[in-house]
């Protein structure tokens, strides 16, 4: 492929943040301490009510939606520039693929918005990986900036749904931390 002209980008790494430690510990045939474990949740979930807040500071809201508008073709326009390799994610690419996709009901389809504004995007899905209950993050879209904010909202919409682990397969260096 690097002869015809194509760019190696690296290794795709699945990232995984753990909702109930102890279970995708168990999971992996580890065993961890009770109080070790605890710890480590509670340390997860004070960064997600920590975004939570965060999102409270800027009047941001992360709602649920069935459909994507023009909102996120404003958003696709400013956000686009700042990764080096993107697809197109336009209102109608992302309602072709995730509001009618083939097994309806299987994305959901989130948004973080400040008044009329859209912040960003995320579509999340359910699944099982390696014996564990988890949360997919499928797809997401924001500047490098919110990106921690958008991604602790997930976590913690994935935790009320009472699933174990979140997953993500994310390219970027940029955003690696987050």
């Amino acid at each position: 492929f690097l002869r015809t002209g194509w760019s190696d980008l690296g290794d795709v790494r699945l990232n995984v943040r753990p909702l109930r430690t102890a279970v995708l510990a168990a999971a992996r045939g580890k065993q961890l301490d009770p109080r070790a474990a605890t710890a480590l949740d509670l340390a997860l979930r004070a960064e997600e009510e920590a975004a939570r807040g965060a999102a409270a500071g800027l009047r941001a809201r992360f709602v649920r939606t069935d459909r994507f508008d023009e909102r996120v073709d404003a958003l696709w326009q400013r956000v686009a520039a700042e990764y080096p390799v993107i697809c197109k994610r336009d209102a109608a690419t992302l309602n072709w693929r995730f509001a009618e996709a083939p097994e309806p009901g299987r994305y959901h389809c989130h948004q973080l918005e400040r008044g009329d504004e859209l912040l960003g995007y995320a579509v999340l899905r359910h699944g099982e990986h390696g014996g564990v209950r988890g949360g997919w993050i499928a797809d997401f879209l924001c500047t490098p900036r919110v990106a921690p904010l958008l991604l602790n909202l997930c976590s913690r919409t994935l935790r009320d749904e009472g699933l174990d682990a979140v997953y993500c397969i994310q390219p970027s260096r940029r955003l690696e931390r987050a």
